[in-house]
């Protein structure tokens, strides 16, 4: 009768997140093990992209907006089928173009809602704004690897974040470092000091 009276909820225990550098070891592993499916769904905006270089000067001023709008929403769709080659394992080319254009509003629908909620943390104050940006930040990838639409998928990742909110924040801050150091690179390799 005692235990009625005063309950023990079990914890569940915390995992531990992977190490930063664990993390981009198995980025660059995914990356090789799917290169071709990452350079099948990146060509195509490429191929858009130095159709609308080469041919820009040639072609009419309305040709020209139309084939910038073309490249642009080509360019969106791709970014949408990298998402779900991530999220979808086995998944071809065509497949993830097909799944992208089913996830354009969806996704569409969820960064507008995580960009309100966000923008609505820094209009109180900084420090809410970079707690609900992290807390919010696996909703894309809720979106598709549980196809979770609306504020269902902002539900679950402040559920996935929750308890993690620091180890996510440094792993993010780790990949900006590194992503930014890569950019300096390449920039002073191909403009000079």
């Amino acid at each position: 009768m005692d235990n009625l009276a005063n309950p023990t909820i079990p914890q569940t225990p915390q995992l531990s997140l992977p190490g930063a550098s664990k993390l981009l070891g198995w980025a660059f592993s995914f990356y090789k093990q799917h290169f071709s499916l990452i350079i099948g769904i990146s060509a195509i905006p490429f191929i858009f992209s130095v159709v609308q270089v080469l041919m820009g000067k040639s072609l009419p001023t309305g040709l020209i907006f139309i084939l910038a709008i073309i490249t642009f929403v080509v360019s969106f769709l791709s970014r949408l089928a990298l998402f779900d080659a991530v999220a979808e394992e086995g998944q071809s080319v065509g497949g993830a173009y097909r799944k992208s254009l089913s996830m354009f509003f969806p996704f569409i629908w969820v960064s507008g809602l995580v960009t309100l909620a966000t923008l609505g943390g820094f209009f109180l104050f900084i420090i809410p704004g970079v707690l609900l940006s992290i807390w919010l930040s696996l909703s894309l990838y809720v979106l598709f690897a549980e196809n979770r639409r609306g504020t269902s998928a902002l539900v679950a990742s402040w559920h996935y974040v929750k308890g993690y909110w620091g180890a996510i924040f440094w792993r993010g801050l780790f990949l900006g470092i590194i992503i930014l150091l890569v950019s300096l690179a390449l920039a002073f390799l191909t403009s000079g000091p």
